[in-house]
């Protein structure tokens, strides 16, 4: 399939280009700051179960009144929020602790040598040494650094506790899981100084992508850390037509004619190789679910921005209300079960045009991408067979 086929959208691309853009380093970039991403909220959940036990909320209980659930889990967060505050004040009274004792074991230096400096000059004036040492002392005080918390013991920190102003009080209240508590609150703080400094490293490794420069970057509601997320997960050498993209993403239909999902009967047979070394065969998920993910959180990022700045917000709206007026998923069937379709929800109708936003997007995405990289674009089926057109991400093109 030759040039013939891109859209003008597509061949302008084309002619900016001329050789593909090796990908590699950036995907391991973007998995790294993944990883961090996940570890740091591995961390967090474990910290707000912990603050709310110290608060006496049950977060994990069940079977409860879903408003009851919701200021469960609204007062867990804001448990784990002060722990986290209190944590950080007596981490800032160790570090002022520390910076004091540094200044002054410096200034005693420093006095020290410039009063031996004097007497073997045999300078006895007490104006003079006073003088002396009053700037000896300006240039000796040591700039505060900011130590890393892992190199606070927790024994120290644990000892600050007693000592320090608490904002909320809730670090004294944990008693003998004190260093549980303080070793936790360590852990979430040095993630998150993994993460943003996984964050600049995404950042940095963006800005030479081609299809960041030119169309991510320029799409509302699709940041650094999305972006590297659809890097991380997409071979745009593999993905011969954006339909292609659709069902590695999840959002084809299953053979039972709905979405594709976690259900029994969407799984498919998958090859791969035992403990023991050998060919074997199961039941697996026919797309990414992290890729899945990913585009879920960039239509809700999408309806965030609004119609306005987003045409797939609009997609959205588009596709929603033509369902509220559907013959099948209606308003007027709300609640009813449908053969073949099962019980109609407007939740439904919502996640429809989620995926019609995912799927629009996407379309631009695989247009853009394949032009960059000098690959043949394929109309989508409807353009192709049923000789149909729809809008395109041309207005994020930046100029040349």
């Amino acid at each position: 399939m030759g040039n013939m086929n891109l859209t003008p959208f597509a061949a302008a691309f084309a002619t900016i280009t001329t050789q593909s853009y090796d990908y590699t380093p950036l995907k391991s970039v973007a998995r790294t700051f993944e990883d961090a991403q996940s570890a740091r909220l591995s961390i967090q959940n474990r910290l707000l179960q912990h603050a709310a036990s110290l608060r006496g909320i049950d977060v994990l209980k069940r079977n409860v009144d879903k408003d009851e659930e919701e200021k469960a889990a609204k007062a867990g967060a804001e448990a784990r929020d002060q722990l986290v505050a209190d944590f950080n004040a007596v981490v800032a009274t160790v570090r002022d602790k520390r910076a004091t004792a540094a200044s002054k074991a410096a200034d005693a230096a420093a006095r020290k040598s410039v009063l031996a400096a004097l007497t073997t000059a045999g300078i006895t004036d007490k104006d003079t040494i006073k003088s002396a040492t009053t700037a000896a002392l300006e240039t000796a005080r040591p700039e505060r650094v900011e130590r890393s918390i892992a190199d606070i013991p927790l024994s120290t920190l644990a000892a600050a506790v007693a000592e320090t102003t608490l904002p909320h009080g809730i670090l004294s209240q944990a008693g003998e899981l004190l260093n549980v508590t303080l070793s936790l609150c360590r852990q979430l703080a040095d993630s998150d100084e993994f993460e943003a400094r996984a964050s600049r490293s995404l950042e940095s490794a963006l800005r030479d992508a081609p299809i960041y420069r030119e169309f991510l970057a320029n799409v509302k509601g699709i940041g650094p850390s999305m972006a590297g997320s659809l890097l991380a997960n997409i071979d745009i050498h593999k993905s011969q037509y954006a339909s292609s993209l659709w069902a590695y993403a999840g959002l084809d239909v299953g053979p039972d004619g709905r979405g594709r999902s976690r259900r029994a009967e969407h799984l498919v047979e998958v090859n791969y190789t035992d403990k023991e070394g050998k060919a074997a065969t199961r039941k697996g998920l026919s797309f990414n679910p992290d890729l899945k993910t990913t585009l879920f959180l960039c239509a809700t990022s999408f309806l965030k921005v609004g119609v306005e700045r987003s045409p797939y917000a609009k997609v959205y709206y588009d596709t929603k209300h033509r369902l509220e007026n559907h013959a099948i998923y209606g308003v007027h069937n709300d609640g009813k079960e449908v053969e073949g379709k099962g019980r109609i929800q407007p939740n439904r109708r919502h996640m429809m045009g989620m995926r019609a936003a995912q799927k629009r997007f996407l379309v631009d995405l695989y247009k853009a991408w394949r032009a960059l990289e000098g690959l043949p674009v394929a109309p989508e089926y409807s353009e192709a067979k049923l000789s149909m057109t729809h809008g395109s991400a041309d207005k994020y093109r930046v100029a040349a």
